[in-house]
């Protein structure tokens, strides 16, 4: 905000997950808003920042803003509390996903027929600036470094991750992780989170791929980002 405020605040935007907590949210005022996370289901996922997220939303949206969802969130009590403001509008898209570069996906993209994986709250928020129309989409913030805040358990091998974003000011090197203090087990090995990872950038590529065959331009305007298949453009050039 201190360096594209003023573009921020006056171009649609999407915002993305948690980001709701942050003094952001009733800045930017966006426009859409993508919650992806198979973990919003489960009850022991950072329950009370889910609840926080709901409150925050709730309370806060007093402009017209979309809630974008993948149809499996349908069943998620926060869709019942989002509801009670009439500013908000909850949209499902049905998540299905075929890993391959073709016209024929394409096409399904386009129609709303099938639509990108929800592997990453990015994927989805890429695919649905297309899908509006827009003809260029700045993405900001996408870091994507969350396996520097991997660590592997040296007593129990278990994988812990700091869930490290701008809302929580939580400012942990993997290597300095208390288990116990600081991190949460991750749910999976190292192989399996690899591996999605692996997934991930091959999604980023498709969508790239996608983006080409529209004829629409996806730039890469964070500050510092991982991800290495989308043209590199401030918003000031």
């Amino acid at each position: 905000m201190k360096l594209y405020g003023d573009i921020i605040c006056s171009t649609p935007c999407v915002m993305v997950n948690f980001s709701a907590r942050a003094p952001l949210f009733d800045q930017i005022k966006p426009k859409y808003y993508v919650m992806a996370d198979p973990g919003f289901l489960d009850d022991k996922y950072v329950l009370e920042a889910k609840r926080a997220l709901i409150k925050a939303m709730c309370e806060k949206t007093n402009w017209a803003m979309s809630v974008i969802l993948p149809d499996f969130l349908q069943t998620w009590e926060g869709c019942d509390e989002l509801q009670k403001n009439s500013n908000i509008t909850l949209l499902f898209y049905n998540n299905k996903w075929k890993n391959v570069h073709s016209k024929q996906l394409f096409e399904a993209w386009d129609n709303n027929t099938v639509n990108p994986p929800a592997q990453t709250v990015l994927n989805t928020a890429i695919w649905l600036s297309i899908y509006c129309g827009y003809k260029e989409t700045y993405l900001i913030g996408a870091d994507t470094s969350f396996i520097q805040d991997i660590y592997v358990g040296q007593k129990d091998n278990v994988l812990y991750t700091i869930d490290r974003h701008f809302y929580d000011n939580q400012e942990v090197c993997p290597q300095d992780i208390d288990p116990k203090k600081n991190g949460r087990p991750f749910g999976m090995t190292m192989e399996q989170l690899l591996d999605a990872m692996h997934t991930m950038y091959e999604d980023y590529k498709t969508l790239k791929a996608y983006a080409d065959w529209k004829g629409v331009k996806i730039y890469n305007a964070s500050e510092y980002s991982m991800i290495d298949c989308f043209e590199r453009k401030k918003l000031s050039e």
